[in-house]
């Protein structure tokens, strides 16, 4: 039972991309905050979104790789199938 829902919440994350809901810091300005404890914690969780920004580009990159290299396998095993099709028809003209 307990496997049945570790795959289908792997197959879920598989699917599942991230979701920016935004952060404090990138909606409040830094400099206008007095209070030095409030100060820290924005900065804080101003690198926080600049992390999930990278992130999120380095995501889309894997996901761009992934399919680069997917799609060179296909078009590789096509040109292999058309040359053995184009061999065929040139012996069988001969």
């Amino acid at each position: 039972m307990f496997d049945c829902v570790v795959i289908s919440y792997l197959s879920i994350m598989e699917v599942s991309h991230f979701f920016d809901k935004g952060f404090a810091a990138d909606n409040i300005s830094i400099t206008s905050v007095s209070d030095e404890d409030d100060r820290a914690i924005l900065e804080e969780n101003q690198d926080y979104s600049e992390q999930y920004k990278d992130l999120m580009r380095d995501e889309g990159n894997q996901l761009d790789a992934l399919h680069q290299y997917k799609r060179g396998w296909m078009q590789t095993f096509n040109l292999i199938i058309a040359s053995v099709a184009l061999g065929v028809f040139i012996y069988r003209q001969k």
